[in-house]
């Protein structure tokens, strides 16, 4: 477990997202955010580390998916078919790479309160889509 996300969030998020960021960092999550991202978490005190976007020269989002240094996305795509490709590109390699993907800040505060109340090291993520509907 390296403890290290990235956030990238739209616009409209971005005020519930440094709240989320806030307690994630708590709980000694360190964090990479995309350029607007980071600026938005920085101004409000979380120590947000500025990465690249996809199409950005390295080192980027992908990168530090690729080398599997990171435990959580949380990736809330904006409308419009330049980003929805990105946020498709984010998922895809980050589910390849074992990497759990949030795409809705409700999900990601339910799992910061999760992590906030469980120790850490029992937890494990399972996905929903899974699970036997008996």
């Amino acid at each position: 477990k390296y403890k290290q996300m990235i956030m990238t969030v739209k616009d409209a998020d971005k005020e519930e997202g440094i709240e989320i960021a806030r307690r994630f960092e708590k709980i000694g999550y360190r964090i990479y955010a995309t350029r607007g991202t980071a600026k938005v978490l920085q101004e409000a005190g979380v120590n947000a580390i500025r990465t690249n976007k996809i199409e950005q020269p390295s080192p980027n989002l992908m990168d530090l998916i690729l080398d599997h240094k990171i435990d959580l996305v949380i990736d809330t795509p904006s409308q419009g078919v330049e980003h929805s490709k990105d946020g498709f590109v984010i998922r895809r390699n980050a589910i390849e790479t074992g990497v759990n993907v949030l795409t809705s800040l409700d999900t990601a505060t339910a799992l910061v309160t999760s992590l906030e109340n469980t120790d850490v090291k029992k937890l494990t993520l399972i996905d929903i889509a899974t699970i036997d509907k008996r």
